[in-house]
């Protein structure tokens, strides 16, 4: 599945939150789907190339992350988000896995291990010898929409821990981060209704990466 879109992101505190919550709702904003955790593992090259390019801001760059979701038996899906400007899209794929709980148990190398065997995965060069696991986030997150076909999402409690070769996932140690991060979604068409609504509000869209931030957390990288 590959689904293009425009992307906003606002990270706010618990007072600029309830502000842009009140507002949404005044102009018809529902709630989409029930809230759920997500989990992610983000993979990196020994050149830490992923990294680089979101710290120097290159427009187009992409990230390959496994993610999964708390209390739900699917499988974890590979993902791989695409980004150019503030237009980006993600492809998913399927994985070996049995669930996440399967996951949190293993350490990066089984998990590295499990994704080498499966052929489509390799041979679609998504997964490299060179790639590894390197961080582990999870967060709650609220899923809103408008009669316009804008999603926005809000992700609470964001937590970040290190990835191991030896150890598994959930010995880790968590870090706390204690931002709220919006991310709007939109077509093209919706974009001066969306205007509209982010001109009462006062905020102002910024650059934000999870995955940025969690490495800054972890002493990996260097990102304010």
């Amino acid at each position: 599945m590959s689904e293009f879109r425009y992307e906003l992101k606002f990270v706010l505190n618990e007072s600029q939150l309830s502000h842009l919550l009140f507002l949404i709702k005044l102009y018809g904003f529902k709630k989409h789907h029930p809230k759920r955790t997500i989990n992610s593992i983000y993979f990196e090259d020994f050149n830490f190339s992923s990294l680089k390019d979101n710290l120097s801001g290159i427009s187009k760059r992409k990230k390959i992350r496994l993610r999964w979701y708390k209390n739900d038996d699917t499988a974890p899906l590979l993902e791989i988000k695409k980004r150019s400007g503030r237009v980006g899209n993600k492809l998913r794929l399927s994985t070996p896995f049995n669930n996440g709980n399967q996951v949190e148990n293993m350490t990066s190398k089984e998990i590295y291990n499990i994704l080498n065997t499966e052929k489509s995965l390799t041979t679609n060069l998504f997964i490299q010898p060179h790639f590894r696991p390197l961080l582990y986030v999870c967060y709650d997150r609220e899923y809103l929409i408008s009669h316009e076909g804008i999603r926005l999402t809000i992700d609470k409690k964001i937590k970040f821990s290190s990835v191991s070769l030896y150890d598994s996932i959930n010995s880790k140690k968590l870090y706390s981060y204690n931002k709220n991060v919006i991310e709007i979604k939109f077509p093209l068409e919706a974009k001066k209704f969306l205007d509209e609504i982010l001109t009462k509000t006062g905020l102002i869209p910024s650059r934000h990466s999870k995955y940025l931030i969690g490495t800054s957390i972890l002493g990996i990288s260097s990102y304010i």
